[in-house]
């Protein structure tokens, strides 16, 4: 029997494909930081603590952002425990995650390792716990020159260089009621949010701030674009997916969901941009610059169901490569908006919910990492729309999953990349190319089933590459390829 056989067309467009679609994130959370990001106690750690088997796993990544110090922790994160000698630096109890933090990993440490990774730094402030003034000061400790008092304390630190820190979140999941913070009512967040950027911008004109949104609350997202337009770079959601009870396919159907929430959100979005009123100003600062885009700041698969004391929030997730798949379809679904997406962070880089795991002073890869790192490498220049028609893979709640997955750019060098996800569990697709274009290399990633995962020392993901010419590839079941084509 043959195999099914899928005509695809390709339709460059203009929208530039943002570096920043693949950022990470790292959190007060578990392990994430402390014993995965720096362990000083590990014979694997630096001078400084820092555990360079991980470092040089992340730097595998190339991240291009790096988003600090959280999530839910950002709203009891006081940033001036984490700055000065590492003696005298304060002592919290973590009373969103357990534990307790040190702060031995505070502001300039992030900075330097954010350099090492060559990744853009990330600042969320505290507004559950925080003050605007607070954030202020944070802004002139990072970014101020030296002859102020905060700067100096920079300085003092032994960075005499400001960090020029450029995007900084104004909150984190701010509409959750059971998470610290009395911005759950859209009109506090409003006002409070604007008492924050003022403080912010006139420390410095140059920050691009991230405001809270909800992908599913079109009534919030409305009312923060309505009033902060004319300030709001980017407006930030989050989404996780999960199998629950729905079979190995089930983290599609968040994939379905996310997609169609999407659609709901984009022309919200531009409303809010082309009608936004004019700053005045009086406010003595510029306003937004660039139409708002927004920020998917918090992305991955995660079933949250507690699994007993030791992993309370299922955050100790082994990945197989069904969900290296999902990645892959993210990934696309980024590309295909890119230009409406201009930001997006995996949570998290390291330990928790991450492709990079520690085991005592050894470490791994989960199957998710080489599908970010396939697109890492290839993702860039303009994107080109992909359609096709294409068989079912499954019927989810949030609809059918078509077989096929794809998304496409065409770099500067005048050659197009082409990502193509093959969702059947047993069967290849063969892929008809149009005929301007041809196959000149070819990678592909693929594992002998949905359920395999990586573990110390197991390695189930491999890959191929292919250079000759041709004008269809042949997709291996349950595999992601990335192919150049030339014209």
């Amino acid at each position: 029997m043959s195999n099914p056989s899928i005509s695809l067309q390709l339709i460059p467009g203009d929208a530039p494909i943002s570096p920043l679609l693949f950022g990470h994130f790292i959190e007060f959370i578990e392990n994430c930081i402390t014993g995965g990001v720096s362990d000083p106690g590990s014979p694997a750690s630096d001078a400084s603590g820092i555990r360079q088997d991980v470092l040089e796993k992340a730097k595998g990544l190339q991240p291009t952002l790096l988003r600090f110090p959280g999530g839910t922790y950002a709203g009891i994160y006081h940033w001036m425990d984490g700055i000065g000698t590492l003696a005298n630096r304060r002592k919290r109890r973590n009373l969103i995650w357990g534990g307790i933090n040190d702060n031995t990993f505070g502001t300039a440490e992030f900075v330097t390792y954010c350099r090492k990774l060559g990744a853009e730094p990330m600042l969320c402030v505290n507004m559950a716990s925080g003050t605007a003034q607070e954030a202020a000061d944070w802004v002139e400790y990072c970014n101020g020159e030296p002859g102020t008092y905060y700067a100096d304390l920079r300085v003092a630190d032994g960075f005499p260089e400001p960090f020029h820190v450029r995007y900084w979140c104004i909150g984190n999941e701010s509409y959750a009621e059971p998470d610290l913070g009395a911005q759950h009512n859209p009109d506090r967040y409003i006002a409070d949010a604007w008492e924050f950027t003022k403080h912010m911008k006139l420390m410095d004109f140059s920050l691009k701030l991230v405001y809270v949104g909800n992908p599913l609350d079109a009534a919030w997202n409305s009312r923060i674009l309505e009033s902060l337009a004319p300030v709001c770079d980017y407006l930030s959601i989050h989404h996780y997916s999960s199998e629950g009870a729905l079979g190995p396919y089930g983290p599609f159907s968040g994939l379905l969901e996310f997609r169609a929430q999407l659609n709901e959100m984009i022309p919200v979005l531009h409303r809010a941009s082309d009608t936004a009123r004019p700053l005045s100003p009086w406010y003595r600062f510029p306003g937004r610059q660039e139409p708002i885009r927004l920020a998917v700041d918090e992305w991955n698969i995660w079933d949250s169901t507690p699994r007993g004391e030791d992993n309370r929030y299922g955050l100790k997730m082994t990945y197989t490569w069904r969900d290296a798949l999902w990645t892959a379809c993210m990934l696309n679904t980024f590309a295909a908006h890119a230009g409406d997406i201009g930001m997006a962070n995996l949570a998290q880089m390291v330990n928790v919910l991450a492709p990079i795991v520690t085991c005592g002073d050894q470490s791994y890869v989960q199957t998710t990492y080489h599908v970010l790192s396939l697109y890492r490498k290839n993702l860039q220049g303009r994107s080109v729309r992909c359609t096709f028609s294409a068989p079912s893979a499954a019927s989810l709640p949030a609809g059918l999953l078509p077989v096929l997955d794809a998304s496409a750019c065409l770099r500067s060098d005048g050659t197009m990349c082409l990502f193509l996800v093959n969702l059947s569990q047993d069967t290849p697709l063969e892929v008809v190319l149009p005929e301007t274009w041809t196959v000149t290399e070819s990678t592909a990633l693929s594992a002998p089933a949905f359920s395999s995962f990586n573990a110390p020392g197991t390695e189930t993901v491999s890959c191929r590459t292919s250079a000759h010419p041709a004008a269809k590839l042949i997709l291996p079941a349950a595999s992601v390829t990335a192919a150049i084509l030339a014209s």
